[in-house]
């Protein structure tokens, strides 16, 4: 359930930003799992999201990477109607998990280690 509550934290955030309005959605749905089952640190089957979303396995690490980014940047945010949304109950809390980008290095993104 944490993954699925999460999942939906960032699209919410992707619907607030901009950047993201001219990525396919595709791509957008493809690097939002892989980053949330990185951030969860569950395993990551990234030729099934490739196959699954006819996307390329760079641009999912890529915008991934921008994805992550942005939700480390979330805290700094004046826009916060998401952030206490999901901060209840009702969605297991996911917007208090703390994303740096220390713990968001390349490595982890790349896929070098789960």
């Amino acid at each position: 359930m944490k993954e699925l509550n999460l999942l939906l934290y960032v699209h919410h955030l992707m619907l607030l930003n901009l950047d993201f309005a001219i990525l396919r959605p595709s791509v957008l749905v493809a690097a939002s799992v892989f980053l949330v089952k990185k951030i969860l640190k569950l395993p990551v089957d990234i030729f099934g999201l490739e196959k699954e979303f006819t996307s390329q396995e760079k641009d999912i690490k890529i915008i991934a990477k921008s994805l992550a980014l942005m939700l480390s940047k979330e805290c700094e945010s004046k826009l916060t109607a998401c952030r206490r949304k999901f901060k209840s109950d009702n969605f297991g809390k996911v917007s208090r998990i703390k994303i740096s980008v220390k713990d968001i290095d390349e490595s982890r993104i790349d896929g070098n280690h789960n």
